[in-house]
């Protein structure tokens, strides 16, 4: 549930889906395309996605200007947003929602909200994807 006097949500297209960087590090993820480039700046983040009628948290990697992908195209608007939804055996956890979960609640090309809940690290270029995704996604 979302805080009372939460800013606007963000709207955004689902893009696609997990990227070789987090399916290398066991991962699924959800990619967005905001419709307003800009809306965010380069960071990690913790997220709240539309899901139905509902939001699920996500944490976020948003790259914005920081290079490019791995085919030379800009990432300026694109997140990558792993959502956390999926109980596990321990009391009181989730983990990340898998593919098929994630293909069947997130049609590619279909619209979503997207509420910004925290921005708690910047984005990194230097290292390899996976390693930067697991330090990352320890600080967020």
């Amino acid at each position: 549930r979302l805080c009372g006097g939460a800013p606007p949500a963000l709207p955004a297209t689902v893009r696609g889906y997990t990227t070789p960087a987090v399916e290398d590090v066991g991962g699924a993820s959800l990619r967005l395309a905001f419709d307003i480039p800009e809306a965010l700046p380069e960071g990690g983040y913790l997220l709240a996605v539309q899901c139905g009628g509902a939001f699920l948290p996500a944490i976020a990697g948003v790259p914005g200007s920081r290079g490019l992908d791995r085919y030379g195209h800009s990432r300026v608007g694109l997140a990558e947003c792993l959502l956390l939804a999926r109980p596990t055996t321990r009391a009181d956890t989730v983990t990340f929602l898998h593919a098929p979960a994630l293909r069947g609640a997130y049609p590619e090309g279909g619209r979503v909200l997207v509420h910004v809940l925290h921005r708690p690290t910047d984005f990194f270029l230097g290292l390899n994807a996976g390693r930067w995704l697991r330090i990352r996604i320890g600080q967020i």
